[in-house]
């Protein structure tokens, strides 16, 4: 993978950071955050429902939801299974990283101090140090052959020309008759809550089609051209129904592995492409280790020498039909081109499970109120050791072999998943996955974890320990700030508060409990230690690039926390601390390590795809067997979609202005200190 030149920071120009912020080593200006049994499959072809969406009804309807399992508590056992690891070899580094001052940390480093024996690596000065902001890592790469090219191919963009070719259309904006048109009809289908019923309509009017030059007069007759003669680098949905305890359901999904090959073969990801696993430091003695994207964690690089074998109700069973395809090229691998024509020999290994609690208890088949990653009792979520936390893995090897039991001995089968804390399912959709640790494979949640669980807990205590009056008072009286939203009629009057207003509230919460006055005279030094505490871990967990150091600061802030929670039940506000949310903080730092920051893996994103890929499909439709309408409907925006980046490929190739994806610069999000201000045109004035 090719990796552009990078202008470094000079010596001489070197931002000093002050000591509390050059421990975090992130960013020097204090921005936590960085940049802000089953039938054939039915293919959905072209011939069906091109006409739903133009009818217009309110109606709607709810599928089948599976009953929710659960079991008396059992007896944990304990079984805990090592990764190999692999040798490697010192490269030159390819990406760029903050300055920060050498630090020696023998605790720390002493897990990797294996990375720098034996070797006589120089690392060379970066080309042109003579402006920029950036200075070099130092990079360790896997010795094996692992993300070596095997061969050249057609780029996607080359491919899906040559389709457009052998339609007989010579045209940039082929099917349609020139730019006016593909306007017309891009704006028709990317313009959010535009009905089928309103474009036709609009059509209708007399001397719109005329004047406008358009082939097609209503709805209609544009999604048959986008469904039946415009070409997709999308595989199409695909419906498959199954009979599960006689109950028969349906399940609408696409390939896994050709959706996996899509996205590989995109010109737009290439630059940002990893093809092996690496480890980053800040210099040659290999003593502060960073981590952001995956391919820095550990797991990547615990892959390339390790094979876990991996576990129902209909959510398993869909899930189990989706992921299928993964099986055979994850454990014999297939060839895939990037966007830059490059083959790979790849393996499409399932490796994190991203969701909220009761998601990921229905993942790994845990009893609802344990710990989904280690085998803690219930009863002892509360307490926090660092160590503990870091090594400690539920043990998959008991599940698996109580699987093998579950045809011949299904009593015994029972009794096994009772012993081991789990749900009694027969077929969970990640048993033959290959290389696949179900318990290793949940990520953190900042979203629903810390925000919306562990936040929640702590605003809704300091209420209660201060009043809901004199919190809502400090809010009224906080002095206005650009930078943070005032809640000028309280936060006790709030209802269902969003992710969004618990980050707001975080901003001011330590300002609204200074100099509180709590019941009994208690002393508010722990009350506000604590507070103070997890609100540092909440920001360090956020950071796009953590450092050995800073992943230290986590553990201290989480101790810290856990040294003065006292203070929440000598109050009345709780009486123990067995929350899996905020148990599972704890392990936070291990998770850093093995798949990269939280960023890469936070819910909020997926959230947000709720609005364009469900809700606004949803509302597209007539409200009738709506399932077949909107994986029509979202089908016709992938097509479009995928046109619109073809014809911009194609503008760009006339103006001679092509983008050499081999050459873009690319910095891993919070390594980057430029900075930029914006200024609104028209700035709002006050008298």
């Amino acid at each position: 993978m090719h990796h552009p030149d990078v202008e470094a920071l000079p010596h001489d120009n070197d931002t000093t950071i002050p000591e509390a912020a050059n421990c975090l080593g992130t960013d020097p200006i204090g921005d936590y955050f960085g940049d802000y049994g089953h039938n054939e499959a039915v293919d959905l072809g072209s011939n069906e429902a091109d006409n739903w969406m133009d009818l217009d009804n309110d109606s709607e309807s709810e599928g089948p939801r599976p009953d929710n399992l659960d079991l008396s508590e059992f007896d944990d056992e304990a079984d805990n299974a090592e990764l190999e690891t692999k040798d490697h070899e010192y490269v030159r580094p390819s990406a760029p990283v903050i300055s920060t001052a050498d630090q020696d940390n023998p605790e720390l480093a002493q897990s990797d101090q294996h990375d720098r024996h034996n070797n006589d690596f120089e690392p060379q000065p970066p080309p042109n140090p003579a402006s920029g902001t950036y200075t070099w890592l130092h990079v360790v790469k896997h010795n094996s052959l692992a993300g070596q090219p095997v061969a050249a191919a057609m780029s996607s963009q080359d491919s899906y020309s040559a389709t457009m070719q052998n339609q007989g259309s010579e045209n940039m904006y082929a099917l349609f008759s020139g730019k006016l048109e593909w306007e017309v009809a891009r704006w028709a289908k990317f313009q959010s809550h535009l009905s089928a019923t309103a474009m036709t309509e609009l059509l209708s009017i007399e001397g719109v089609v005329e004047k406008l030059g358009l082939s097609f007069k209503n709805s209609i007759e544009l999604n048959k051209i986008i469904n039946h003669k415009l070409p997709s680098k999308r595989p199409p949905f695909k419906r498959v129904p199954f009979n599960l305890g006689g109950e028969n359901f349906e399940v609408y999904m696409h390939d896994i592995k050709e959706c996996v090959k899509a996205l590989f073969s995109d010109p737009e990801f290439a630059p940002y492409l990893k093809y092996a696993p690496e480890k980053h430091y800040t210099d040659d003695t290999c003593t502060i280790r960073l981590y952001h994207d995956m391919h820095t964690g550990d797991w990547w690089w615990d892959m390339q020498a390790s094979r876990r074998r991996c576990v129902l109700n209909v959510y398993h069973a869909c899930m189990s039909m989706i992921l299928e395809p993964l099986i055979e090229p994850g454990t014999n691998g297939c060839l895939m081109a990037n966007g830059n024509r490059i083959i790979h020999h790849a393996h499409t290994i399932y490796a994190c499970f991203i969701g909220d609690y009761p998601e990921q208890v229905q993942c790994t088949c845990v009893v609802t109120g344990d710990c989904i990653q280690c085998p803690t009792p219930r009863n002892e979520l509360g307490e926090f050791d660092a160590a503990e936390a870091a090594s400690s893995w539920q043990p998959i090897a008991p599940l698996l072999a109580a699987l093998k039991k579950v045809d011949k001995h299904p009593v015994q089968y029972r009794q096994l998943a009772q012993a081991n804390r789990v749900k009694p399912l027969i077929a969970p959709f990640w048993k033959n996955l290959p290389y696949f640790d179900v318990y290793r494979s949940i990520t953190p949640d900042v979203l629903h974890q810390m925000y919306q669980g562990v936040i929640k807990h702590i605003i809704s205590w300091a209420t209660k320990a201060c009043g809901w009056a004199e919190i809502d008072a400090r809010c009224c009286h906080l002095p206005p700030n650009h930078n943070i939203h005032l809640f000028l009629k309280g936060i006790t009057t709030l209802s269902c508060v969003s992710g969004k207003e618990h980050t707001q509230m975080c901003q001011i919460l330590l300002g609204l409990i200074i100099n509180i006055h709590l019941p009994n005279n208690l002393s508010n030094i722990p009350f506000i230690q604590a507070i103070h505490a997890i609100l540092d871990f909440l920001y360090l967990a956020q950071y796009p690039v953590h450092t050995s150091e800073t992943l230290k600061l986590m553990d201290d802030s989480l101790a810290n926390f856990h040294d003065h929670k006292h203070i929440f039940i000598q109050l009345g506000l709780c009486d123990n601390f067995n929350i899996p949310k905020l148990h599972f903080i704890s392990h936070y730092v291990c998770c850093i390590k093995l798949f990269g920051t939280t960023d890469n893996f936070n819910t909020k994103y997926t959230e947000r795809l709720h609005i364009d890929l469900a809700k606004d499909a949803y509302h597209a439709t007539n409200h009738k067997d709506e399932y077949m309408q909107m994986t029509r409907w979202l089908e016709q925006k992938e097509k479009m979609g995928c046109h619109d980046q073809y014809i911009q490929w194609q503008q760009a190739k006339e103006t001679s202005s092509a983008l050499a994806t081999d050459d873009v610069e690319w910095v891993a999000l919070g390594l980057d200190q430029r900075r930029y201000l914006k200024i609104s045109k028209a700035p709002a004035s006050t008298n």
